[in-house]
């Protein structure tokens, strides 16, 4: 496979980035011209470069939302900085969506919460004479919540999906700004994920979701062997079947 630099790391980050170019959250050009002033071995370069990208005018916010987030050491007082960034840029370019888009905090009952969004399809995209079926995404590693923009939610709206997306625990600014910490029965907030899609089925009967029809997409791989006995994806199986 061709590779940008001998870092397997910046090749898999400059991958994923340009992998959502047909979504709109990359431009090739824009994309050559930072790789173009990313030295070997120089993390700073490489935050330099796309730090350049994110604060450059564009015509379109949401590749300026892509491109937002820097990658610097956990350490480094920039990353809360940029992320934060990213997501004011991202919430800049909702106004330019087709659909409509709704920013959710979704209450996980000890006084916190988790950040959503709800992807709403155009009226020409839902099914005829049926209620919208809904696709929850849940994201996982090192991706940005919005980041999830360009994975699922594109392609599902054009399906005629609802797609609620949310921040996992204990990643992201949930864990560096609210300070949750990750945990094993990942299977519980997501419960409340459900349950809040229940919440907004009920307080916005307009939107018509069809609460029978529910896929769920999980970004994850199966390492019961590291984690012990309760395996978090298989638990999460679990929670949708006694759920639904």
């Amino acid at each position: 496979m061709f590779g940008f630099f001998q870092s397997r790391f910046y090749d898999f980050e400059l991958t994923r980035l340009l992998g959502s170019t047909p979504f709109g959250g990359c431009d090739v050009a824009e994309f050559l011209e930072a790789i173009g002033k990313i030295k070997k071995h120089d993390p700073e370069s490489w935050y330099g470069a796309w730090r350049e990208q994110g604060e450059q005018p564009t015509y379109d916010p949401l590749i300026t939302s892509a491109r937002a987030p820097i990658c610097s050491p956990s350490s480094d007082t920039r990353v809360l900085e940029n992320a934060g960034r990213s997501i004011e840029i991202f919430r800049e370019a909702i106004r330019c969506m087709d659909e409509k888009v709704m920013i959710l905090q979704i209450p996980l009952g000890d006084g916190s919460s988790l950040p959503g969004y709800l992807y709403l399809p155009l009226p020409s995209k839902r099914p005829k004479g049926a209620k919208v079926p809904v696709l929850i995404n849940c994201g996982g590693a090192d991706a940005t919540h919005e980041e999830l923009y360009y994975l699922y939610v594109v392609n599902g709206v054009e399906l005629g999906y609802v797609v609620p997306t949310f921040k996992d625990l204990g990643q992201g600014m949930v864990l560096r700004k609210d300070r949750i910490p990750m945990r094993p029965d990942y299977e519980t907030a997501t419960e409340k994920v459900l349950d809040h899609v229940v919440d907004i089925a009920t307080t916005y009967p307009e939107l018509d979701l069809d609460l029978d029809r529910i896929a769920v997409v999980i970004d994850a791989e199966d390492h019961s062997a590291d984690i012990g006995e309760k395996n978090p994806v298989k638990e999460f199986k679990k929670t949708i079947r006694s759920w639904s």
